[in-house]
């Protein structure tokens, strides 16, 4: 049983009105947590990437100085959740969210060469147009991995909506436009009512698929801490511009979803345990040091 859990897909408060923690403020309760790895993806940008790495780059240098107690380095990956909107709208309620994680410096360049270009074809600041083609391109590439099943997500939408029989058909698009060894779909513990019987479809649609397709644990944060889920629920709130009560129903119960250490997420996951094995892998595999992508400029003249 794996002892160790990343997370790949939070939330930072750079991703306006759905993350309500600073990616400092993730980064440090991730490390209390003893999490493997940290993955934040923003809506249609790396805005929190450098914050994330100098975060962790602080906590190990505090951890060398002795100023804290010492521990594995948090591994941090990197990614995007993409806006695919017929209207090409950031703010459009009908759009899928697809999630890309890189797993690697090569893969980090391209899909931030493919979200600038989405982001110079809308109109205006709050359009993004990606391009399917230029998204399978990606996946050819063999340098990001490709994730479903989460919230937003088309794939969710099929099952909950159309029955399993139909979320098959959706699964098999997917891997279809995208590969089944770049594919990935999220089982999200939240630790709400249906989640289990969802998550349970899933793992089955998974292995039913030929070939099958991985699938790994994450509870979706937008939060660090509990404390923090009244800002996740004004922010959810303003979104859909409502009041807290008004927006009560549609949302969260908690408020909304936060970091969970991998005594926490094995409770919330039954027996779903590889699912948790595997997001510890992945971190693992996609970590690197953002200082990698330096651009080695010319050392600045001193005369």
């Amino acid at each position: 049983m794996c002892s160790q859990f990343a997370e790949l897909h939070a939330h930072s408060s750079y991703t306006f009105l759905t993350g309500a923690a600073t990616p400092q403020k993730l980064v440090q309760e991730a490390w209390n947590l003893g999490l493997s790895s940290l993955g934040v993806l923003e809506r249609d940008g790396l805005y929190s990437a450098v914050q994330v790495a100098e975060a962790v780059r602080y906590l190990e240098e505090d951890c060398a100085a002795g100023i804290i107690p010492k521990r594995p380095t948090l591994g941090t990956v990197f990614g995007a959740e993409l806006t695919l909107s017929k209207k090409h709208h950031k703010a459009d309620e009908t759009a899928a969210l697809l999630p890309i994680l890189v797993r690697d410096h090569t893969g980090y360049s391209q899909l931030s060469r493919i979200i600038g270009e989405a982001h110079l074809r809308g109109q205006d600041k709050d359009q993004v147009h990606y391009l399917t083609s230029e998204l399978q391109q990606l996946a050819q590439q063999g340098h990001c991995w490709f994730i479903t099943g989460g919230r937003n997500s088309t794939l969710r939408r099929v099952l909950d909506t159309a029955g399993k029989t139909a979320a098959a058909r959706e699964l098999a698009a997917f891997v279809a436009s995208y590969g089944a060894d770049n594919t990935l779909v999220e089982l999200v513990f939240e630790g709400i009512v249906g989640e289990a019987e969802r998550n349970d479809i899933l793992v089955e649609l998974c292995q039913q698929h030929i070939p099958p397709i991985r699938y790994f644990a994450t509870t979706n944060p937008t939060t660090a801490f509990p404390r923090q889920n009244k800002n996740a629920a004004a922010a959810a709130a303003l979104k859909k511009r409502s009041t807290l009560d008004d927006n009560r129903g549609y949302g969260l119960p908690q408020g909304g979803s936060f970091l969970r250490s991998a005594a926490e997420i094995k409770r919330l996951a039954g027996p779903h345990h590889e699912a948790i094995q595997r997001a510890h892998q992945i971190g693992q595999e996609c970590a690197f040091d953002l200082q990698l992508l330096s651009p080695g400029l010319p050392p600045l003249p001193t005369s």
